[in-house]
């Protein structure tokens, strides 16, 4: 495990140890494939270490502005599970001209 690596997984475990996971909870770490693989890998790995019922699940990432719909497959996982957590990478949108447009839609729910 490199140093960054470590980083990582400490702030990780110090994250979910603040949410109080307890052993045989289901939790569900979900990605895309957006998301920074160390950290997928962090969290994943700290979730493990509580004793915890861990399911990773990565989707495609969605590449259309405004697009936030989670697939019905994603949906049934997160109600099903006792503790979500959602590595989902934000995708950035730029017109021609490079105006932002990503995070607009996203504030604006659309």
């Amino acid at each position: 495990m490199t140093e960054r690596s470590a980083d990582l997984y400490a702030a990780a475990k110090a994250r979910l140890d603040y949410y109080g996971l307890e052993l045989d909870e289901k939790v569900l770490v979900l990605v895309d494939s957006g998301t920074h693989e160390p950290l997928t890998n962090a969290i994943y790995t700290a979730a493990v270490a509580t004793g915890a019922d861990v399911t990773l699940m990565t989707i495609k990432a969605r590449n259309q502005p405004c697009n936030w719909e989670i697939p019905p497959l994603v949906e049934h996982a997160i109600y099903n599970a006792d503790f979500t957590f959602s590595l989902l990478h934000p995708m950035w949108y730029y017109f021609d001209n490079g105006t932002f447009l990503g995070w607009l839609c996203a504030s604006l729910a659309l």
